[in-house]
């Protein structure tokens, strides 16, 4: 679903009269005398729409200062076609008049770059329906959103280590698997040592077969490196205990603001290549003005996606709240260690020690929605607002590059361009995607405690 703001803007540059702006003159010269005999002016000309397009959803909020926000999108749409790059004076190997020493020269620059279109799957009809209708242009935020509670919400477990003990269960297989690993490994070796000299390197070699070779791998993936990670996890957060304890106890029920850069994602794809044809205008027989042997045209596609989250959160654990004096005492003392290790007993906790949980996580949210359900049962944790942003720019880079017949390198790029912005805030403090009407009584009570008026 498209969620934009209320108030609407429109800013469009103005489409030249006619539909065309001038992008030279083609002269007749006569070469005694230096005059134009001739001229015919030539244009760049285009569809009846604006070079560039601008559309804006969004929403007044009181300020300054402004403490609150709302849905946001903006999309900028550019064609250049328009756009003359290049200008100058470039003679043709064309005479008028040969006997009259007359002879054509170009007076303008280059324009209309050659765009297949197949290459745009957005019609004309998209574009100037943007933000009527649901549009392909838009991403669909949700599945996005869906993941950023689990990515922004604060952490308080610095390591795994409930999960560590529970898998522990599998070091004996794992010493077994590594130990086999190696002992293949030194057979192999030995056995080329040895038999070098006998033509059996080959035969001998074999023992290491495939089926060995992607157990020892996996493994190492799957075994060992969690393992270590684990480890130095635990290290870590044993040396800088103090300190851990001591954020925690600073933040606890009280707004921390968090901020996340979820990924940037950027590609580029050439889609197009000629080598004979400059790929722009002007051209025919009257405009050999072109060294042919130079030409090479190309349309590269470049992607870009930006995602990243904010947010305002409360997480209230006993434990920590040295205030109140609930922190004294040996079972407080106990639940801080096994909060900044990882090791309380949760359902989150319960699903990352299930066979195969890993692989779910790796197609659906699974893990993430067991983490909400987890917050909202206990009422640990609440934001004030949540807001996600994505940012994706697609653009065309359409590069000519050719030599003129009086010697000159050109190098000209046009850009045909889509970017769009978006802000979406999540539904209630508790998700992007639960909607409000399904929170419990208990959390509205809380949200109302809490003075949150949005809910």
């Amino acid at each position: 679903m498209f969620i934009k703001g209320p108030r609407f803007r429109k800013k469009d540059t103005p489409i030249p009269a006619q539909n065309r702006v001038l992008a030279g003159v083609l002269r007749i010269i006569d070469l005694d005398t230096g005059l134009s005999v001739g001229n015919t002016n030539t244009y760049a000309t285009g569809p009846a729409v604006p070079t560039v397009r601008k559309r804006t959803w969004d929403q007044l909020h009181p300020g300054p200062p402004f403490k609150t926000g709302g849905p946001f999108a903006s999309v900028e749409i550019v064609q250049p076609q328009y756009t003359v790059q290049g200008t100058g004076s470039y003679w043709s190997n064309t005479w008028y008049n040969q006997p009259n020493h007359q002879k054509y020269r170009w007076d303008g620059g280059f324009y209309n770059p050659s765009f297949p279109p197949a290459l745009d799957t957005t019609s004309e009809a998209t574009y100037e329906a943007l933000g009527t209708v649901y549009n392909t242009l838009f991403p669909d935020l949700n599945s996005i959103g869906s993941g950023a509670y689990a990515r922004l919400r604060p952490q308080l477990a610095k390591a795994g280590l409930g999960q560590a003990i529970a898998e522990m269960r599998d070091l004996p297989r794992m010493l077994q698997t590594s130990a086999k690993g190696f002992h293949s490994a030194w057979n192999s070796i030995r056995s080329i040592a040895g038999s070098s000299q006998k033509g059996t390197t080959a035969r001998r070699y074999g023992r290491m077969a495939p089926k060995s070779a992607s157990n020892h791998f996996i493994n190492h993936q799957f075994g060992w490196v969690p393992f270590l990670k684990d480890v130095q996890d635990v290290y870590s957060v044993y040396q800088n205990a103090r300190q851990l304890k001591s954020q925690i106890s600073r933040d606890n029920n009280r707004w921390v603001r968090r901020r996340r850069v979820d990924r940037h994602i950027e590609s580029k794809t050439l889609v197009h290549e000629r080598f004979d044809i400059p790929g722009v205008q002007p051209t025919g027989a009257f405009f050999t003005i072109y060294d042919v042997s130079s030409y090479h045209y190309t349309i590269h596609k470049v992607t870009s996606t930006d995602v990243w989250y904010e947010g305002e959160w409360k997480y209230y654990r006993p434990e920590f709240d040295w205030d109140s004096g609930k922190a004294k005492g040996l079972v407080s003392a106990l639940k801080r260690e096994m909060a900044i290790y990882g090791a309380d007993l949760n359902p989150t906790l319960v699903w990352k020690v299930t066979p195969w949980s890993w692989l779910a996580d790796w197609f659906t949210n699974a893990g993430d929605a067991i983490q909400r359900a987890q917050d909202w049962a206990t009422d640990s944790l609440v934001s004030k607002y949540m807001y996600l942003m994505h940012h994706t720019q697609t653009y065309w880079e359409l590069r000519s590059q050719f030599k003129t017949i009086d010697g000159q390198s050109h190098d000209y790029v046009w850009y045909r361009s889509c970017d769009i912005k978006r802000r979406q805030a999540a539904d209630n403090p508790f998700s992007f995607s639960l909607s409000g009407g399904n929170l419990s009584a208990r959390q509205i009570a809380i949200l109302g405690a809490l003075g949150i008026a949005r809910t």
